[in-house]
């Protein structure tokens, strides 16, 4: 019996070692999908990241090249105000939404009198 009762030891273990082979491949399974997902959120949190930090950058550009044309006009108009269409022209196409230089060259057509190419300057501004 003693024989008897050996074997059937030995069965209930082989019983167990597969359950338990098994558990611990399916923790294996999960522990990689669990990895892989961080590694997805992970991934997602550094293009995140990169993507705020290029467009602070281009923000950032952005607004350098604002001033410096701003900039430009101030001292085009302050040191010498333009005196011809010509120069007008050269201002509105060098800043075509700064609506200092727009009034500026609306006034210059007021000032000599001529209403209608004012109109007509404010109504492309």
């Amino acid at each position: 019996d003693d024989d008897e009762d050996d074997e059937d030891d030995d069965d209930d273990d082989d019983d167990v070692q597969p359950l338990a082979m098994e558990s611990k491949a399916m923790e294996t399974e999960g522990d990689v999908s669990d990895d892989d997902e961080e590694d997805d959120e992970l991934a997602k949190n550094d293009d995140k990241a990169a993507s705020k930090r290029k467009r602070k950058k281009r923000q950032g550009a952005e607004r350098a090249e604002e001033r410096r044309i701003e900039m430009e006009e101030e001292t085009m108009l302050r040191n010498a105000a333009p005196e011809s269409v010509r120069e007008f022209e050269r201002l509105v196409v060098a800043s075509p939404n700064s609506s200092y230089v727009w009034i500026k060259y609306i006034a210059y057509f007021i000032a000599l009198a001529e209403i209608g190419k004012a109109r007509e300057i404010a109504k492309r501004a």
